[in-house]
């Protein structure tokens, strides 16, 4: 009788990563075109986080309407890339190593000063939307239990 068959050393690590990917790009597409409320803050607080918008600026953008992305977050053209290469890498890693370590290994002087100077862009950007810039804040909407019942 013959063994069943087995699925060879590379076979596996293509089923994982298209398994993997299918999952994270139907999880993608799910929260970026739902209104699932994804801020925290906004949740807590009512008011915009540092990067408020950007789920709206990137569904803009897919739409193909430029101006309205940028009124939604002004650095959604540096930070949607970043993120995609960010996800690109994790996902080879996941493949070629079977488990999630996007930058583990990237770590450094010049990491630590990259993503200091962007979270700082962020910040001043957040800052000055509050004093009326960029179109002023991001709208948010606040969440059902911290309206007063009418």
């Amino acid at each position: 009788m013959a063994e069943p068959a087995t699925p060879t050393r590379t076979a596996r690590p293509v089923r994982r990563a298209v398994v993997a990917l299918l999952s994270l790009a139907a999880l993608g597409a799910l929260l970026l075109f739902s209104n699932v409320p994804l801020c925290p803050v906004v949740s807590m607080t009512g008011h915009p986080c540092p990067g408020c918008g950007l789920t709206r600026a990137t569904r803009a953008l897919f739409r193909g309407s430029f101006e309205e992305s940028l009124r939604f977050h002004p650095l959604v053209l540096p930070a949607m890339p970043l993120l995609v290469v960010w996800m690109l890498l994790g996902a080879w890693r996941y493949v070629r190593e079977g488990r999630f370590r996007s930058f583990e290994s990237a770590r450094g002087r010049w990491t630590t000063v990259f993503a200091a100077a962007f979270a700082a862009l962020f910040f001043a950007v957040w800052v000055a939307r509050f004093f009326g810039a960029f179109g002023g804040p991001v709208p948010v909407s606040s969440p059902a239990w911290s309206r007063p019942n009418s």
